[in-house]
């Protein structure tokens, strides 16, 4: 888990901040909202890179209420907050925070929705097949299913080889 800071909130749930970088509180210390609590980082096992990870466990014991089951171990973060907050009768967002949140998650949905149809497989395009003789270059390819810009790359590659329209050998 590398560096981590654990926070007791006052219904029992542990928020925990975990592979930090640095950690800017000490063990016992209270907190305030908004105060930092360390820097994100790369710490521990199982890490790709610099991020912050952040789960609320159910309990804070035994072992910081670990549990290997993530729905048995933590709630859904958002969804604690607003709760948390509402149990509060404080707003966890002003309007104008809630306003940029929701263009936030439009933004993720059109790039979702790219990535999505940037990686999905396709059979060989007409012009690939009219330029090479066949989607499976005459069964060179097993499974001739890539994504539009696999298609590119191998058209481009095929012609830098001199396999394009005219030559039709592919061997």
């Amino acid at each position: 888990m590398g560096l981590v800071v654990a926070i007791l909130d006052k219904y029992g749930s542990l928020h925990c901040y975990v592979h930090l970088d640095s950690v800017s509180v000490s063990v016992g210390e209270w907190v305030q909202r908004g105060q930092e609590v360390g820097k994100q980082g790369n710490t521990g096992k199982n890490t790709t890179g610099s991020h912050l990870h952040y789960e609320i466990r159910k309990k804070s014991s035994p072992s910081f209420g670990w549990v290997i089951n993530e729905k048995t171990r933590c709630h859904e973060p958002a969804q604690y907050l607003i709760e948390y907050f509402e149990k509060e009768g404080d707003q966890p967002m002003t309007d104008e925070e809630r306003k940029r949140l929701k263009e936030l998650q439009n933004d993720v949905a059109r790039i979702k929705s790219t990535l999505e149809a940037a990686t999905r497989l396709i059979p060989a395009p007409d012009w690939f097949v009219r330029e090479f003789g066949s989607a499976d270059l005459d069964g060179l390819i097993l499974s001739p299913q890539l994504t539009a810009e696999g298609w590119r790359i191998l058209a481009i590659a095929l012609r830098a080889q001199g396999k394009g329209i005219g030559s039709r050998s592919l061997k």
